[in-house]
């Protein structure tokens, strides 16, 4: 995993990558008030959001100046399963962020025991579910379901297999990052995903992104 995140510094540097996720952020935001039909952001007092998963300073970076930009006085997690991205992000948060109400902790998103019940509003994620295999990934949503607060989102980027195309891009990553990156990745389909959203009732819509076949989605806990 550490080789993983090491080579993967090399994308996040690119400036296309912050103009990405600045991007999927805001699209974020919009996907999840079409579907409460309502702004995701009016009227909530002590909002709370968790990042699970982070490449390093970078994303992290974009993410708080996001999420601060338009709430200020919020509530930040960022999780991830590296030591060393965790150090890296409290330097960060240390250096940049010093005033901010942000917690950065060494976590395994499948064990969020440390979060209350009912207590996030946004949990938002990039390319995260191909380190879980189809059971845990259920897995996954229960825990994200338990910690969310009613019309509580998540928001997340996923290659998924649906087609031809997608399936063989989907194989090709995965054969990339063997390769490059010593990890081999778990492999979904959409109407996977669908299933586990439909089992732990969670209301939610499919969107483009702008990498191709990289859709985002967007839940929200009903």
């Amino acid at each position: 995993m550490k080789n993983f995140y090491r080579k993967f510094q090399i994308v996040s540097k690119l400036p296309l990558w912050t103009s990405y996720l600045h991007r999927v952020y805001r699209d974020a935001i919009q996907d999840a008030t079409k579907l409460k039909a309502q702004d995701a952001l009016s009227d909530k007092p002590n909002f709370t959001c968790l990042l699970c998963g982070v490449s390093g300073e970078i994303t992290a970076r974009e993410y708080l100046n996001f999420v601060l930009e338009i709430k200020p006085k919020c509530k930040i997690i960022v999780i991830d399963l590296g030591q060393d991205q965790v150090n890296s992000v409290r330097q960060l948060v240390k250096r940049e962020f010093p005033k901010a109400n942000i917690e950065v902790k060494q976590a395994n998103a499948l064990n969020l025991n440390f979060i209350g019940d009912k207590s996030i509003d946004w949990i938002d994620t990039d390319g995260f579910f191909s380190f879980f295999t189809e059971q845990t990934l259920l897995e996954l949503f229960k825990e994200w379901k338990r910690i969310l607060k009613k019309d509580g989102f998540i928001t997340f980027r996923e290659l998924t297999s649906d087609g031809i195309v997608s399936s063989l891009a989907n194989k090709l990553r995965d054969r990339a990052s063997q390769v490059y990156m010593g990890i081999k990745l778990n492999l979904h389909t959409t109407n996977e995903l669908y299933r586990d959203f439909e089992k732990v009732k969670f209301k939610f819509n499919r969107n483009s992104s702008p990498i191709p076949l990289l859709d985002r989605y967007c839940l929200v806990n009903t």
